[in-house]
């Protein structure tokens, strides 16, 4: 996490990007749950369902402390741009067809 902070914050741009199934077997729980919806532009929102479960984490305190410091953190730095800024990084680095 703490590379993804750098990256967001401009420190360090050598970012390593994996892809990982349980990120999208987590999103189609997600949406299953009713927690998130995909837009029409591929990205994922948080419901208001989404919203309240996420509030009822916070409110136990020491549940997922970490995770929820971090994400607050990036959440304000990392922006759609610079996302895709990320992207462009790794597809001009390591995909195969451009």
């Amino acid at each position: 996490m703490d590379k993804l902070i750098n990256f967001s914050n401009r420190i360090d741009e050598s970012l390593i990007v994996r892809f990982d199934p349980a990120v999208n077997r987590a999103l189609d729980y997600a949406v299953a749950y009713g927690f998130v919806v995909q837009q029409p532009t591929g990205n994922f929102k948080l419901t208001d369902n989404g919203k309240s479960f996420a509030e009822r984490i916070k409110i136990e305190g020491n549940l997922m402390a970490t995770e929820i410091k971090d994400l607050t953190e990036l959440s304000k730095k990392l922006t759609e741009t610079r996302i895709k800024e990320l992207v462009e990084i790794w597809e001009d680095k390591y995909a195969q067809d451009k």
